[in-house]
Order: C-alpha cells, then sequence, then structure tokens
C-alpha cells in the first residue's frame, strides 16, 4: 500500500479499532477501494461494514493456479469497498457470510456450484443452477480441469443438461 493511500482509507480508524487486520490496501479511482484480509476474517469485516450502514452489491470468485480469489463487494457511502480474500485449491473452503448478510446465500451457493469453493454454514443444500444430477466433481468454471466441461442447454424445453468431455 502506497502511503498516501494508507493516509487516506476511509476506513482505517474502524477495522483497527475493531482489530480487524488488513493484509493490503489498494485505491482503483476516488470512490473504489479494494481491502486485501485473511479468509477467517471475512464475517468479522462483514458484519463492521453493516453495521456502519453499508450494504453486499455481490460476490465474485476467481480460479487461479493456487487456489480462488473471492471478492465481497459492498456498498459504502463513500462509493465501493472490494474484501478481497484468497482460499488455497488444496482447501476451496470458506465461512458462509449468509448468517450476517442473507443476500449471500444464493451468490455463495453459484459460486460452489460452479467452482467448488465450499462456503462453510451456508443453508442452501440443493442444487441453484446445475441440475440436482450434475456429476458432483465436474465444475463448469474451475480452470484446472483435465477436460473441457461443456454445458448443453435444454432448447426449447427439450433434451437434457450433460457434460461432454
Amino acid at each position: 500500500m502506497k502511503e498516501n493511500e494508507k493516509e487516506d482509507f476511509p476506513f482505517k480508524r474502524l477495522f483497527v479499532k475493531e482489530d480487524l487486520k488488513i493484509v493490503a490496501v489498494e485505491k482503483q479511482s476516488t470512490n473504489r477501494w479494494f481491502v486485501e484480509i485473511k479468509a477467517e476474517d471475512v464475517k468479522r469485516f462483514a458484519k463492521i461494514l453493516l453495521s456502519q450502514g453499508s450494504r453486499l452489491i455481490t460476490i465474485s470468485a476467481l480460479s487461479t493456479s493456487r487456489g480462488y480469489n473471492i471478492l465481497y463487494h459492498f456498498h459504502v457511502e463513500e462509493g465501493v469497498l472490494t474484501l478481497k480474500t484468497s482460499v488455497l485449491k488444496t482447501k476451496p473452503e470458506i465461512d458462509s457470510i449468509a448468517v450476517v448478510v442473507p443476500a449471500a446465500e444464493l451468490v455463495e451457493h453459484e459460486i460452489q456450484e460452479m467452482l467448488g469453493v465450499r462456503f462453510l454454514g451456508n443453508p442452501r443444500k440443493s442444487n441453484f443452477i446445475l441440475p440436482e444430477d450434475w456429476p458432483e466433481e465436474k465444475k463448469p468454471l474451475k480452470r484446472d480441469e483435465e477436460t473441457l466441461i461443456r454445458m448443453t442447454l435444454p432448447l426449447a424445453g427439450r433434451g437434457r443438461w450433460r457434460v461432454e468431455e
């Protein structure tokens, strides 16, 4: 983090007060911040942001060579704050924030279905996007698949989902 970004970061006092550790901060523009945190702190950061009137916009995830980057995008008074954290491919799991932010339930489950990241404590058990008979080990957006997975959508109500190798 650049020296001027440390001083200009509007949430610094709030997070320090709550004894939360920030790994890095990047200012993208005058109203856009990326804050890198440890995976085990996501729920605590989300609680604090919500207590200050922020709201969750969405959650996104990216498959990388080492694991997954998970980005929690919050609308804050000053603009957009994105909490960024990572989980390893060898242990692709993180605590769910759905208990704190109910709107996170469906987005977390979508990421779980499409990439294989498990959100521990997410109340949704059945598939949200993929059909119930979709193979559990096949994740359509997971980059390290040995075979390309193509989802064939049913046309005009006919056909079935299928995995092609």
